[in-house]
């Protein structure tokens, strides 16, 4: 189905469907659940979540995707909006909606098979899109898109737009409204029936959540649509530098957009960008308030732009006026999350699902550039914050761990051996937290073994009060 600017509306899957097929293999109906890797931030976020008591109870969140098999139990148990295609593949849709009820399992989800005579039907996703916004569903997903050239998407801030504004109803222009360190604003696609949608729920108040793409040369409607969030996968490289633990991201296995608002952690062998959007729009329908998803972006955009430009740092590159850069640009990610966690008593801070997910970062990366530019009361901080939003989140652990050995190395040099070892007490029981957490990981290991001998020296060298009774 052609859905303007000459591309062909398709599902997103990164391994075709005998990948697709292969996933849902892995799912078990007669326990309903999944035999796939839950680790990394975003799965500790989502069982912070359900701790909490927070499991979409009361949410709905709308799938629009080709077809689902309703014989299975979990989707048996969610209306359609309408009447399926007898002809419609079921496969991807049904694997949006399986990992979409695992992460927001109480939540209802709303099925709209959007295939017709056995392909995707551009009426029927437009169709659903309206219906979802005369509804006013809390969430949609959509894990599929139509893919431009990048060849073909114009510069916004040098280009007019290619759609006059009268042939845009009701739909604001949003491009003056867009941050300056927005991708968007780089990127200009004619404003297609599927664009035009996507924004008029988005701007009615719909969170629409989108696969990003699967090709490195395209971008991709609805993604690129001012107001939805445009989401992929990852793969994380984990470094020790300088004692501490620093997270890099990786292209995923499979090919994919370069533009995204967020990145989760691919598990092994789920290709395809389609398998991303699903787990947010579940978390989505998690949060305390939902309407705080663009602020969390922006939070998350501007961490990971501070993060790669801290990495030009460690390669040598940049004077004082980059350092005070990155520590801007860090600083401005802190201020755009909605949960001010940073600004009161660091200890008082509760547990923080949504924090868990997009402001760690932030937070943890922040700290690492504060421990190599010498602020080390500032990088205790964030990363006793972090520990206190995400408690099962190992980094921030070790990471706080190594910082409070540091500031103990320092007391210690000063000949303070009393505080030294107070504060190697401290690094040695968040190391033990952190090797709790992640205890294949031996260089977490080894710097507990280097805290505890180093404990056990200032102990030794610190004097001793005398007992009652005893000449001092």
């Amino acid at each position: 189905m052609n859905a303007g600017g000459g591309g062909e509306l398709q599902l997103l899957e990164g391994g075709g469907a005998d990948a697709t097929g292969a996933l849902l293999g892995r799912y078990a109906p007669a326990t309903d659940s999944w035999d796939l890797p839950m680790g990394g931030e975003f799965w500790e976020a989502v069982r912070s979540a359900h701790g909490l008591g927070r499991r979409g109870a009361g949410r709905v969140i709308a799938i629009i995707d080709g077809g689902f098999d309703a014989t299975l139990p979990a989707i048996a148990r969610h209306p359609m909006a309408w009447d399926q295609d007898p002809y419609a593949g079921t496969t991807h849709g049904t694997v949006v909606a399986l990992l979409t009820h695992q992460v927001a399992p109480e939540a209802q989800l709303l099925l709209y098979p959007a295939s017709a005579d056995g392909r995707l039907s551009l009426d029927r996703v437009l169709a659903a899109l309206r219906d979802c916004l005369d509804r006013r569903v809390d969430v949609v997903n959509l894990s599929l898109g139509l893919g431009i050239p990048m060849a073909d998407a114009s510069p916004a801030l040098a280009a007019d737009d290619a759609t006059p504004s009268a042939a845009r109803p009701d739909v604001d222009d949003p491009a003056e409204n867009l941050d300056v360190d927005d991708w968007r604003r780089i990127i200009n696609v004619p404003h297609s029936p599927l664009w035009l949608a996507a924004r008029a729920a988005a701007a009615g108040g719909v969170s629409v959540i989108c696969s990003t793409g699967n090709s490195d040369t395209a971008v991709y409607v609805p993604a690129v649509v001012p107001g939805v969030m445009a989401v992929g996968f990852q793969l994380v490289a984990r470094t020790i530098t300088t004692g501490m633990e620093e997270a890099v991201s990786k292209q995923p296995t499979f090919v994919q957009s370069h533009f995204a608002d967020l990145l989760i952690v691919q598990p092994a062998g789920v290709l395809g960008s389609s398998f991303a959007s699903p787990l947010l729009a579940g978390f989505a329908a998690l949060m305390t308030d939902r309407m705080e998803l663009p602020d969390f972006a922006r939070c998350a955009r501007r961490a990971a732009n501070a993060s790669g430009a801290m990495l030009l740092l460690e390669q040598g590159d940049g004077d004082n006026e980059f350092l005070n850069l990155v520590d801007s640009l860090f600083k401005e990610a802190l201020r755009s999350s909605p949960h001010p966690h940073y600004d009161g008593d660091v200890y008082a801070v509760p547990e923080c699902p949504e924090c868990a997910l997009f402001a760690a970062p932030a937070y943890n990366d922040f700290g690492l550039f504060a421990m190599a530019t010498g602020r080390l009361d500032v990088a205790v901080r964030l990363f006793a914050t972090l520990r206190q939003i995400a408690p099962t989140n190992s980094a921030a652990a070790a990471n706080l761990g190594v910082a409070f050995s540091e500031q103990a190395r320092h007391a210690a040099e000063t000949g303070n051996h009393g505080e030294a070892a107070w504060l190697y007490e401290l690094a040695v029981g968040h190391m033990g937290n952190a090797v709790a957490l992640r205890p294949e990981h031996q260089p977490y290991a080894q710097r507990l073994t280097e805290f505890r001998l180093a404990l056990a020296a200032q102990q030794s060298a610190a004097p001793r009060t005398p007992n009652e009774g005893e000449t001092p």
